[in-house]
This record gives C-alpha cells, sequence and structure tokens, in this order.
C-alpha cells in the first residue's frame, strides 16, 4: 500500500529529496520538535493543574524520559 502511494504521488514526494541535506535535517528536526510540543500539549491537557513545580511539564517530561 505504501509503495503504491509513493509511485502514485512520486512527482511531490521527490521534490523532498531535491532538497540539500542541510534543509533535510531542518524539516526532520521541524517533525520531531512538533512531536515534543504535541506530547507536551497531551500531558498538560490531562494534568489540568499542576499543584507544585515538580509536576510541571518540563520537570515531569524529564523523569519520564529517564530510565
Amino acid at each position: 500500500m505504501i509503495i503504491k502511494f509513493w509511485r502514485s504521488n512520486w512527482e511531490h514526494l521527490s521534490h523532498f529529496f531535491q532538497y540539500p541535506g542541510e534543509i533535510r535535517r531542518l524539516i526532520y528536526t521541524t517533525n520531531a520538535i512538533e512531536d515534543f510540543h504535541g506530547q507536551v500539549r497531551k500531558f498538560t491537557k490531562a494534568k489540568g493543574a499542576f499543584t507544585n513545580e515538580t509536576e510541571l511539564p518540563c520537570h515531569a517530561l524529564q523523569r519520564k524520559a529517564k530510565p
């Protein structure tokens, strides 16, 4: 299914590969940042209120990221 999609839309997809490597890395970085912001929004929406400083999203995500 993915291969069929790529083949039928190759004209549009191939433009992405024409960018220099530095630009493609920026696009990848932007996607990672958007993903991170989505995680923060999901966390803060579920939480509702933060009773102390250690419950702020930056602290909570740091705790989640630790092994």
